[in-house]
This record gives structure tokens, C-alpha cells and sequence, in this order.
């Protein structure tokens, strides 16, 4: 099942894929790369870091990764690769999911703390990456195209009534909806938490309506 999600799925990444399954934490991922930043092997997704207590796989790019990697440099963080993959991995283990806010770019996919067992799935905030997800048949299941989701046995192709009226009117299926009954569009802003004993929260970790940090420059 595996192999056959990340064939589906090859054109978005067409350079490298990695699978990573442990039947203890009952999680599989599976990850196809586009290089872009930093073209070596010390980039490859799912990544971990040095310690084994946090993984992320994610689709896209974070355009002030840099200027991360120098202050978690002053924390003491180490680092094996330029990446920015990295970066959001260290980030993530520094401040929690509170890092999304830190983050300038786009992206989509998950983050896992391996100590505490909560699991995040979170999405940009404009929503320029996609993230597709599933609750069917007691699977959390996740993929950057539906397509890659009904590889899964557990997942049936059955349409979407409401997300059909909304498509040929408007020409477009807003989130959560999508075509299909049972999967959804992670809406751009948001995040999903599973905890350690398996509860599911829905965050909107972003709004345009919040009102602007102000720095004091003094």
C-alpha cells in the first residue's frame, strides 16, 4: 500500500522518496522530494532529529529559514544539513506548534513529537499548500493529493453530494468539502492535534484579523 501511495503521488517529487513505518507508534510516512534546498541526501524526508524525538513531512518552503537557523544556532541547536526542512523540525522542537507562527513560506504536512506522542497536521497561511485528510475506519490519514489517499483500502470513492453542488456552481469546493464523502481539505491557517490518547482537536493557529505583533525597537 505503501509503494503504491508514493507511485501515485511521484510527479510532485521526482528526485527522492523515503518510507518510514513503526508498528509500535502505529504510524507508516511516506515522502517524495523535490530538491530545492539543499539538493544532498541530508535533506530527505521524514526527518528526524539527532535525538529521535521529533519527525516532520512536509511539502514546501520557508523563505526565512535562515534567520531561524541563527537564532536556533544561539539555543544551541546543531545543525547536519542547509536545509530548511531542518530548521522547521528544530523549530518545532524548540517552541511547539507555536513555531508556525514564526514561519514565513508555504507549507503543508505533519510534525510529531515522539516523547509526548502528539502528532500535528498543519497547513499555511494562505493555504498555498494542500493537505487532504481522512477519519475513516479509526485511521488519521493524510496525503498532498486524494488521489494518494485512496490507495488506502479503508477509503471509499463515494461523491460528495454538497461538494458537487458548490463545484459547478462556483467553480471550486471550499474547505473543509471536497468531492469525495469522508475527505477533507485541511483549511489554509489550521492545524489538526492528536494527542497521546488518540483525541482529535481542530486549531485555527492564524486569522487575518489578529491584531499585528508590535515590537519595541528600543
Amino acid at each position: 500500500v505503501l509503494k503504491a501511495i508514493h507511485t501515485r503521488i511521484a510527479h510532485r517529487g521526482p528526485d527522492a522518496y523515503k518510507v518510514w513505518l513503526d508498528t509500535d507508534l502505529e504510524i507508516a510516512l511516506v515522502h517524495r522530494r523535490l530538491s530545492i534546498v539543499d539538493l544532498t541526501d541530508a535533506g530527505i524526508q521524514p526527518m528526524f532529529d539527532k535525538d529521535r524525538s521529533v519527525v516532520i513531512c512536509f511539502n514546501g518552503e520557508i523563505y526565512n529559514y535562515k534567520a531561524l537557523r541563527l537564532e536556533l544556532e544561539y539555543y544551541g541547536y546543531e545543525f547536519v544539513s542547509q536545509s530548511d526542512t531542518e530548521v522547521f523540525l528544530y523549530a518545532f522542537k524548540q517552541w511547539g506548534i507555536a513555531c508556525l507562527d514564526k514561519l514565513e513560506g508555504m507549507f503543508a504536512g505533519l510534525l510529531g513529537d515522539l516523547k509526548t506522542h502528539e502528532w500535528y497536521l498543519v497547513r499555511d497561511r494562505i493555504g498555498i499548500k494542500p493537505l487532504y485528510f481522512s477519519l475513516e475506519d479509526g485511521y488519521v490519514s493524510f496525503a498532498s493529493e486524494i488521489k494518494a489517499l485512496t490507495e488506502l483500502p479503508w477509503i471509499k470513492k463515494e461523491l460528495n453530494h454538497r461538494g458537487m453542488y458548490h463545484y459547478l456552481t462556483y467553480m471550486v469546493t471550499p474547505a473543509p468539502m471536497t468531492l469525495y464523502k469522508n475527505i477533507y481539505k485541511l483549511p489554509a491557517a489550521h492545524y489538526i492535534k492528536l494527542d497521546a490518547k488518540k483525541n482529535i482537536t481542530f486549531h485555527e493557529w492564524y486569522t487575518f484579523l489578529k491584531p499585528s505583533i508590535v515590537y519595541d525597537k528600543k
